[in-house]
């Protein structure tokens, strides 16, 4: 089977920095979250599927609303089992912001290797430091990655806000069936609002396309956004290849990076299939125990080229089924 880790990413001296593009009802519904915020926390949750823009989205609105204090948590699928690392910029800005942040960096950092960490008192201190700030934007990133810790510390702060009546705006971002749900558990159904990313319209898609690649013919702009289905990662990474099947190859050499060589070989065998596979069926047809079948799946999943649903598994996009059975050896692809 193809090694996907070692071509070098698809690069283009003809490729500007894109521009963001579109999401005005989705920029307009996160203003109106900080808008309405007179006392107390509120929430507005982007769930989006992977590659739909949901980051650039967050950080756009970031930007716009100008608030004094922001603070982050990102998640990252590298760190998942590490507890706090997703709230480490959080923890550090509040250390540095606040009079009552050198408590909360005593705890963190003040003790001996030997003293275990209090997650209760490392919660209430954060908590206190959050409350000196008259206005904070708390802005969460890929939900379904933070880690358990920082994702109590972030249902702890919001529910002090709440109990306390303190201003607070929290931005989060997460997949379909990601942790964005339990988020909103700790404020009233009122409280939160829930945005939906849906594809680029054709005029977006193009704009994008054209901003990514100025020397695109309008035509084969429009072409991408149809290839693409209207997601922006897609629509980009077509864009920065011109539309070729190479280009995608490279994309996946990125999203495969650090993936075993069992991901790669289910990767390419949902491809061939060109349709959802049951997890038993994909487990015989590679000669796998369950384990091993899951444990691929899994990677392939935090990377978002999968999705699974009542024991089935299927491509997120068909894109990825080009550029993955473009890979393939005719004889692998034959077998499979």
């Amino acid at each position: 089977l193809p090694d996907f880790s070692t071509r070098t990413p698809y690069a283009s001296a003809k490729v500007r920095d894109p521009l963001f593009v579109g999401r005005a009802a989705e920029l307009e519904a996160l203003s109106a979250t900080v808008v309405t915020n007179a006392a107390g926390p509120v929430a507005a949750i982007v769930v989006g599927k992977p590659g739909s823009g949901k980051s650039r989205l967050l950080a756009e609105a970031r930007t716009r609303t100008e608030l004094p204090h922001p603070f982050a948590v990102v998640g990252y699928e590298s760190e998942r089992q590490v507890p706090l690392a997703a709230a480490a910029g959080l923890l550090r800005g509040l250390s540095d912001a606040t009079h009552r942040g050198s408590k909360l960096d005593a705890l963190l950092f003040g003790v001996d290797d030997a003293t275990p960490l209090e997650p209760l008192r490392v919660f209430e201190a954060a908590h206190r430091a959050l409350a000196e700030l008259d206005f904070a934007l708390l802005v969460i990133d890929d939900l379904q990655w933070v880690d358990e810790l920082s994702l109590a510390l972030c249902h702890y702060l919001i529910r002090a806000a709440r109990d306390s009546g303190e201003r607070l705006v929290v931005f989060a971002a997460t997949r379909p069936g990601g942790s964005g749900a339990s988020l909103a558990d700790a404020l009233p159904a009122e409280c939160v609002t829930w945005i939906e990313l849906e594809p680029l319209s054709r005029a977006e898609g193009i704009e994008l396309a054209l901003g990514v690649d100025a020397t695109l013919d309008r035509s084969l702009a429009v072409e991408l956004w149809e290839r693409a289905d209207g997601s922006p990662f897609w629509l980009e990474a077509l864009a920065r290849a011109g539309g070729s099947v190479e280009g995608l190859r490279q994309v996946l050499t990125v999203q495969l990076r650090g993936a075993g060589t069992d991901a790669a070989t289910l990767l390419g065998l949902l491809s061939v299939a060109g349709r959802p596979i049951s997890l038993a069926n994909a487990a015989v047809l590679v000669e796998w125990p369950q384990a091993r079948l899951e444990a691929a799946l899994g990677e392939l999943l935090d990377r978002g080229l999968v999705v699974e649903a009542a024991g089935m598994a299927r491509l997120t996009h068909d894109l990825i089924r080009e550029g993955a059975v473009a890979e393939l050896p005719n004889d692998v692809r034959r077998r499979l």
